[in-house]
């Protein structure tokens, strides 16, 4: 079986750890057995929560399904889904400040910010983690890549959280006026390719990360570039769909557990793919790692740092009478989303998918005969370990 995490540690967490008796009650609902857990079988009799169902379940109660203690609750973020996500408790909610200590992040950094700080959290989650490290922050969540790379010429920037795409971009007009030395950057895949470019052309050590807006980090990369779960996550390998768990090596859903007694996400399917290998690690750690994401287990993609899920583009083609097909691809370092119509709408596709999502279509094709919805990723390092 493909998990990765301390599984004596979440027995206790089941057993003990559980704040909120209203979680307590929804496990239950969910298949949790009466008294002990002692082992991953009795683990296993709770149904995963989809991303699908979360929003659903939040629509019906809002803000949070009645899982969380609005009393503890320190900002609410808006996810597309719509999900609503809560901030319980600065530094040991996100935990992101563990990821850039190992990428060499500390206090005589100044770090530009490149995520959003408008209702999405990882702008803050990358705020705090900078401040607990007592790095300078410049809040500049996303802007264009020219006046990106005036800011940080100016201010002498040397670190930089954000996506690869926006860093490739920002580096190109910086040219050797860069003093970046060392970046953070999650939502979109680094190759290796990427990473021993950005050090041998631009001078610029980078690292990745996993992580979502429910629960923050999820895994980061040791000195070795291994991935590992951070030690407040238990992470299973599950075959989409019906959730029975894969074998070591094998590709599979990651589902996440936070060992966080205040929130509710026990086994929260995540929707992305992922390996997982149990084996020893050259930075010291035998605890396993995953070999990156690769992928989604439906059709929604992420890009920019976005998600598109395939029930909101469904919305969207029926808010606006049409078929559509929606495709991301890979043109140099960009990501680029186009769109395929069976007609075009009174609206103004372009303007409305913008409103609705964040961002930008390229293009629309007509195909008259179009006939099937669904959601298309081209993107070739996806597929690259």
């Amino acid at each position: 079986m493909a998990f990765l995490g301390n599984l004596r540690k979440l027995l206790s967490f089941l057993n003990d750890g559980i704040e909120n008796p209203e979680i307590i009650k929804f496990l239950k609902k969910r298949g949790l057995k009466d008294g002990p857990i002692s082992s991953y079988e009795d683990f296993c009799s709770i149904k995963p929560l989809t991303k699908f169902e979360l929003s659903h379940m939040q629509q019906q109660n809002p803000p949070f399904a009645g899982l969380v203690d609005m009393e503890i609750v320190s900002k609410v973020y808006l996810s597309p889904g719509p999900i609503f996500n809560s901030k319980v408790a600065e530094f040991s909610h996100y935990r992101f400040y563990k990821a850039l200590s190992k990428a060499d992040f500390n206090k005589n950094d100044i770090v530009f910010n490149a995520f959003s700080y408008n209702m999405s959290p990882a702008g803050d989650m990358f705020d705090e983690a900078a401040g607990y490290l007592g790095a300078a922050v410049i809040p500049a969540g996303p802007s264009d890549s020219r006046k990106a790379a005036e800011i940080i010429e100016k201010t002498g920037a040397t670190a930089f959280t954000g996506t690869r795409t926006f860093l490739f971009n920002i580096l190109k007009h910086l040219g050797d006026k860069s003093r970046l030395k060392k970046a953070y950057l999650i939502a979109e895949k680094m190759t290796e390719k990427d990473r021993e470019l950005f050090a041998s052309k631009y001078g610029v050590q980078a690292y990745q990360g996993y992580g979502t807006a429910e629960v923050g980090l999820i895994a980061t990369e040791c000195s070795e570039k291994h991935m590992h779960p951070d030690i407040d996550i238990f992470l299973e390998v599950l075959e989409p769909g019906n959730f029975q768990p894969v074998d070591l090596g094998e590709t599979g859903e990651a589902v996440i557990t936070l060992m966080n007694g205040k929130l509710p996400f026990i086994r929260l399917a995540t929707g992305d793919l992922t390996i997982a290998e149990n084996q020893e690690c050259g930075c010291g750690s035998d605890e396993g790692f995953i070999k990156g994401i690769f992928g989604r287990s439906d059709s929604s993609v992420k890009v920019k740092g976005i998600f598109v899920h395939y029930w909101q583009f469904q919305d969207f083609l029926e808010e606006n009478g049409i078929n559509g097909k929606l495709v991301v691809e890979t043109t140099g370092n960009k990501d680029v989303l186009k769109m395929i119509s069976n007609f075009e709408s009174e609206g103004n596709l372009k303007q409305d998918f913008h409103k609705k999502f964040g961002l930008k279509l390229e293009s629309i094709e007509m195909d008259k005969n179009l006939e099937e919805n669904g959601i298309i990723d081209n993107r070739d390092r996806l597929k690259q370990s």
